[in-house]
């Protein structure tokens, strides 16, 4: 059988992972077959034995108000970069001055479209980039 060149069925699949930064130690890899979905899809899967208090860290690929409350409800803590498509409703500011703004904030602006819990966002400037 031949495939197109670029042909997703031409991928071996994806690798999912969940590595320890502490111990420095992987704690999970999952393989799917199907190389061509996203992210999100199996993200419950991989995290569905972290315990409550642990810190979870993502990329902002993972961006999802649903994912998050989902998260947040179980007690688990997580950072995630800032995607610049994500919009948001301050709620209180704990700092702002110097470039650098430290506010609880709710994701999301439409009430049909807007995370359930707050979160905090850190916004700063660092050698001339802006993060969030």
């Amino acid at each position: 059988m031949l495939f197109r060149r670029g042909a997703t069925r031409l991928l071996a699949g994806q690798i999912s992972a969940l590595f320890d930064v502490r111990l420095q130690q992987w704690v999970r890899i999952d393989c799917w077959p199907n190389a061509g979905d996203h992210c999100k899809t199996h993200v419950l899967t991989l995290v569905e034995r972290v315990q409550a208090g642990t810190l979870l860290l993502f990329d902002r690929g993972y961006l999802s108000f649903a994912f998050f409350d989902t998260l947040t409800s179980r007690g688990i803590w997580w950072i995630s970069r800032y995607a610049h498509q994500a919009s948001y409703q301050v709620s209180h500011i704990c700092y702002q001055a110097d470039g650098i703004l430290d506010a609880i904030v709710y994701l999301g602006t439409s009430s049909d479209n807007q995370a359930r819990y707050p979160v905090r966002l850190i916004q700063f400037w660092l050698h001339g980039r802006h993060y969030r």
